[in-house]
């Protein structure tokens, strides 16, 4: 009976891996027979087919549950882009080949499920010469990249264990997890999966550190965590731009103003924060995943300082104010666009709205159609010289602009 065995696989996998453990610990579990191995869902629930389970191996059991873990940890499901099934192999291969390095699992197993070695042999056969040892350096989303370019048929050939977002599964349940990521201080107006993202990456973060100063997580796995905790932007130092170069201190001592402490003290003046403004590329060429990476970047900004969102595609639409996270998810929906791609009418709107001291930041895949005109680029100078900081951040092609600080996303 599993309910007997998941007592001995925890057991295992401390003795094993404290880290993978510890987030084990954590996760709520769900037996359901409305899948045919296992799966994680996008409000970070684990789901086994008991059957399933039970039919395999002790040391398969818990490189399973291991591997369902580690699909939790590093956010794949909420990460899928427009080929799920073959995002989902290149999460399959990287996982499995991380685990494999220090977890046991039977060549039935193996058959059954992605390797890196399989990747490499369906890369090499579509001409594309990359070798194991190539993969091994590259994260998934490099290797989903790669296998995007091929038109394959590889569906069929293996378990496929990430949910389709949105599904609710029902059945026993194995695990309730963890209180702090499953219900407490669950807010209102932010998706559970959301809620549970943050969660689950402070979980992560404590579960490493942990083992790290044991010194016994495996260099791959530490690798890829820290790959994973690294923040796309560190909108911290541009904000501190922003305020060193807009402002020179967001508070300074004035002798107009008496202190209220004493009156020989100076009194001080506070300026407010800066806006940042942010133009988003709506247009037909953005994916879902993209879109969502902006907002989520969006949501982090609005963390710190008010926010003027600037959707645009082929024109520039209603500007949508936000001065906390909620409101960006709340005012996520109101996004319009599905068009072309030309930023000189965002361009020409944030340059009449921009005041001293704003932050101006482009989220874009860079394929912009009047990116080289001389009237858009002279525009590209005309705003970045008035605000404090001006960045371009891109997923796809890059950008060199004067006077703006270019991110790849």
């Amino acid at each position: 009976m599993i309910e007997e065995d998941f007592h001995e696989i925890k057991a295992t996998l401390m003795s094993v891996s404290p880290f993978l453990s510890s987030l084990l610990r954590r996760a709520r579990i769900i037996l359901s027979s409305q899948v045919p191995t296992a799966c994680v869902t996008d409000d970070y629930i684990i789901v086994v087919n008991k059957d399933f389970l039970e039919g395999l191996e002790f040391a398969d059991k818990v490189f399973v549950l291991a591997h369902e873990t580690l699909h939790l940890a590093f956010n794949h499901l909420r990460r899928t882009l427009e080929n799920p099934m073959i995002w989902n192999i290149a999460a399959d291969a990287v996982v499995n080949h991380l685990l494999s390095s220090f977890i046991r699992w039977s060549d039935k197993l193996r058959q059954l499920s992605v390797t890196l070695e399989k990747v490499a042999v369906i890369l090499h056969e579509a001409g594309i010469k990359v070798t194991t040892d190539d993969l091994e350096k590259m994260s998934v989303d490099e290797i989903y990249r790669l296998l995007l370019t091929l038109q394959i048929q590889v569906e069929s050939e293996y378990m496929m264990d990430l949910s389709q977002g949105g599904r609710s599964f029902s059945g026993e349940t194995l695990q309730e997890g963890d209180e702090e990521i499953y219900s407490k201080g669950e807010k209102e107006g932010v998706t559970k999966g959301d809620e549970r993202a943050e969660k689950w990456k402070d979980a992560l973060v404590k579960a490493a550190t942990a083992q790290k100063i044991a010194g016994t997580l495996p260099a791959r796995l530490s690798r890829a965590i820290d790959q994973l905790l690294q923040p796309k932007v560190d909108w911290r130092i541009l904000l501190r731009q922003a305020f060193i170069d807009g402002f020179g201190k967001t508070i300074v001592s004035t002798y107009k103003r008496s202190s209220r402490k004493h009156e020989d003290f100076p009194g001080v003046k506070r300026y407010t924060y800066p806006t940042v403004r942010v133009l988003i590329d709506t247009s037909g060429s953005i994916s879902e995943d993209e879109l969502r990476q902006f907002v989520s970047e969006v949501y982090e900004l609005a963390k710190s300082s008010p926010v003027s969102i600037y959707p645009w595609d082929a024109d520039v639409y209603e500007e949508i104010k936000v001065n906390s996270p909620s409101k960006v998810v709340e005012k996520v929906k109101e996004l319009k666009g599905g068009g072309g791609t030309v930023i000189r009418p965002a361009l020409e709107k944030v340059l009449g709205d921009l005041k001293h001291g704003d932050i101006v930041v482009v989220f874009s895949d860079g394929d912009i159609h009047d990116l080289d005109y001389d009237a858009t680029r002279s525009l590209c100078d005309a705003v970045a010289s008035r605000a404090s900081v001006a960045v371009f951040v891109s997923t796809l092609f890059e950008v060199k602009l004067p006077l703006w600080r270019f991110i790849k996303l």
